[in-house]
């Protein structure tokens, strides 16, 4: 089956980094530009907008890699047996950022620029549903991307956290960057952040948490 590979494809802003910073705002929030954003689907010919009352399908795995085609074929051909409608996969450890269509679907990831095929997540929407899709911000490993909804905008961020054994100032840096991506979200939008935060769990406590299991 082919793929039709849209890298970097419908530039916004022509900066190759997949991260920039435009600067600090007045609360000292950096802000993360949209370097990649698709031009409105052709199928269907009008632009599909998510229903809040139709559902949407949609599950988080971990894949281990998925950066040969097979793999990725494979993954839709699931999809497409469960009715998966978006998918946020971790560890697909492709390089960079860029977006592919396989199949009945279209991945769209975010992984290291450091030649290293570590890590690294990708969304997995149906391709019916690409005329909602907007645009997608890559921010590291991460990403971030709206789609036109009833209410208004679905801002869908994919993560993929550190483990407990990191080094704590990048774990902090980590959650700084999801929290300055969700300022800017719009006020109105609905906020889903889907992915694998390591978490750890188990029947102890420790002094102050108010929280306790998955």
């Amino acid at each position: 089956m082919s793929a039709q590979f849209l890298r970097h494809h419908n530039v916004v802003n022509a900066a190759p980094c997949v991260r920039t910073s435009g600067g600090t705002t007045g609360s000292g929030r950096r802000e993360f530009k949209v370097v990649l954003q698709r031009k409105f689907h052709s199928l269907p010919r009008k632009s599909l907008v998510l229903h809040r009352k139709q559902g949407l399908r949609v599950c988080t795995l971990n894949t281990r890699i998925l950066n040969f085609t097979g793999a990725a074929t494979l993954l839709d051909q699931e999809f497409q047996r469960w009715n998966i409608q978006v998918a946020v996969v971790q560890e697909v450890r492709r390089l960079d950022s860029g977006e592919v269509s396989i199949g009945d679907t279209t991945f769209i990831w975010s992984g290291r620029n450091d030649g290293k095929h570590q890590e690294a997540v990708a969304l997995a929407v149906q391709r019916k549903l690409m005329s909602a899709y907007v645009s997608w911000t890559p921010i590291n490993e991460w990403l971030r991307a709206p789609f036109r909804h009833t209410t208004g905008f679905l801002s869908l961020m994919v993560a993929y956290a550190l483990t407990e054994n990191a080094d704590t100032s990048v774990k902090e840096q980590f959650y700084a960057d999801l929290e300055v991506a969700i300022a800017q979200c719009g006020k109105n939008d609905l906020k889903v952040i889907l992915g694998d935060f390591n978490a750890v769990t188990g029947s102890s406590r420790i002094q102050g948490d108010t929280a306790l299991g998955p």
